[in-house]
């Protein structure tokens, strides 16, 4: 299965809402649609998990990575909707934290 990772521009905000699995087959599509926002302008990015399927250990670090490196630059991010197994699989690790969640 691939992830889909559907964009759109609202104000001063980029909006990305993902759909399908969050695993180590597809990390790296969500990294390399997300990361290159952080180098350019000065955008909040809110990203909308309520359409991941399933989530993994390697989906859930691509998550840290992408909040570690939205906070080493000094830009926003918000997850929004996350699934529960999110927390399962960071929280034993100490890493759930660092992640700026919006349960909305």
């Amino acid at each position: 299965m691939t992830l889909h990772v559907v964009r759109q521009r609202q104000g001063s905000s980029e909006v990305f809402e993902l759909r399908g699995p969050l695993d180590v087959g597809t990390v790296e599509d969500l990294l390399d649609s997300l990361l290159p926002l952080f180098s350019g302008e000065d955008l909040e990015v809110e990203v909308g998990l309520q359409g991941v399927t399933r989530v993994d250990l390697p989906g859930a670090l691509g998550l840290v990575s992408l909040a570690q490196e939205a906070a080493d630059r000094g830009r926003r991010l918000r997850l929004v909707s996350p699934p529960p197994e999110l927390e399962s699989l960071l929280e034993p690790i100490g890493l759930f934290e660092q992640l700026p969640i919006d349960p909305q």
